[in-house]
């Protein structure tokens, strides 16, 4: 079965209907690759194209390596690896003076030796733009023909497969180790699987269900959104951006309006709301692939009083949707105890990486990563639970 790569050159000849996910592909991924990727997220220049293998349109992602800022941390290695995870010791009171000394001491010059390595220099597989990118329904068979493919192409760049989880994804995990793909792990994550009826067992999941019959009561609504208006747009936005960058890290992507509007007309994402009173309160998207759900942009009002708990709720109707629907739920990283309380089980989530066509020094910083990703990274995340 040909394995074809279409871009900004041959993308009219691509007969996208002949494809399981064409519909949606196209509708996301063509204006991606007509208008760029910074017209949709304001931290990323990158150039995307589109892998056809077999009834599968995967989106590559090939990043620009040179910007005025750093790229988000979804589609850059130094941003994930080094930059996002020196603001995370700085910031964080949970890491002790020592290493906050030390991160600043030492991520500066090993940023630079990475770039001059050509640590950056990557194609990104599967990587949807989202900060949780589900792995599709794939030949697995195929996979060989996918890496002589790209790296035919991309003959100076490691092929990154993105979100390959080991709870949900270990099949696809052993094929790519079978050919040569080395498992540098990306996050720790956490993974609730209905089937085995654990949040039933857990108090939080009971008093969860209670609180919103409560906010029910008191007037609140949960719906999904069929069509955000610009105004709802740009309100989605406005609570992603004060969550996710205000709050946390400006290394994480910095959706525009239009990229929130692009994901809901391509079906690529669906969005729910909590009102009170005729305003939105929160608003979250569901991403469902290949039997697995997760929720990779959430957003809500930063005021509102916690004993409201918005987040509480949103949560409690995505693991509602989990459980009607038999889905396996991704819950992606961060607030373990919170997720753990709630039957999430914690799972790794790697960055399949091939570069046994590159020259020795970019091989070299790729083994020191395995190295460090083994040695240090994932016990780190354990101990940490980040």
């Amino acid at each position: 079965m040909e394995i074809k790569l279409f871009d900004k050159r041959n993308i009219e000849e691509l007969a996208w209907e002949s494809f399981s996910n064409g519909q949606e592909a196209k509708a996301y991924l063509l204006p991606l690759i007509q208008e760029g990727t910074q017209a949709f997220i304001d931290n990323l220049i990158a150039e995307v194209s589109v892998l056809a293998a077999g009834k599968t349109l995967l989106p590559i992602v090939k990043p620009q390596r040179k910007t005025k800022i750093p790229n988000s941390y979804i589609a850059s290695n130094i941003t994930q690896y080094f930059h996002y995870s020196q603001e995370e010791i700085l910031n964080n009171a949970k890491y002790s003076p020592f290493l906050k000394r030390l991160s600043k001491l030492a991520f500066p010059p090993v940023i630079s030796l990475a770039k001059a390595m050509g640590f950056e220099d990557v194609v990104f597989i599967n990587n949807w733009l989202l900060s949780s990118n589900l792995a599709p329904q794939l030949d697995l068979q195929l996979l060989p023909d996918i890496k002589a493919c790209l790296t035919k192409h991309f003959p100076n760049s490691a092929l990154v497969f993105k979100g390959v989880t080991e709870a949900t994804d270990q099949q696809l995990k052993v094929s790519l180790e079978s050919i040569g793909f080395a498992s540098v792990v990306s996050r720790q994550v956490y993974v609730m699987k209905p089937e085995t009826k654990k949040y039933k067992k857990k108090r939080p999941w009971v008093t969860d269900k209670k609180l919103w019959e409560k906010a029910k009561e008191e007037g609140m609504e949960w719906s999904q959104i069929q069509l955000l208006c610009n105004g709802d747009a740009a309100l989605t936005n406005q609570y992603y951006t004060e969550l996710y960058l205000e709050k946390y890290s400006y290394f994480n992507p910095q959706y525009t309006t239009g990229y929130i509007e692009l994901a809901q007309k391509a079906g690529i994402l669906t969005f729910h709301q909590l009102k009170e009173k005729g305003k939105i309160l929160a608003v979250q998207a569901f991403s469902e692939v290949n039997g697995v759900l997760t929720t990779p942009f959430i957003g809500y009002k930063q005021d509102e009083p916690l004993e409201k708990g918005l987040y509480r709720i949103m949560n409690m109707r995505l693991m509602d949707e989990a459980i009607q629907k038999g889905l396996v739920l991704n819950m992606s990283s961060g607030a373990s105890k919170f997720k753990k309380a709630r039957a999430g089980e914690a799972s790794f989530e790697y960055n399949m990486t091939y570069s046994c066509h590159l020259p020795f020094y970019t091989r070299f910083i790729w083994q020191i990563m395995l190295f460090f990703s083994e040695k240090y990274i994932k016990p780190s995340m354990i101990k940490y639970e980040v």
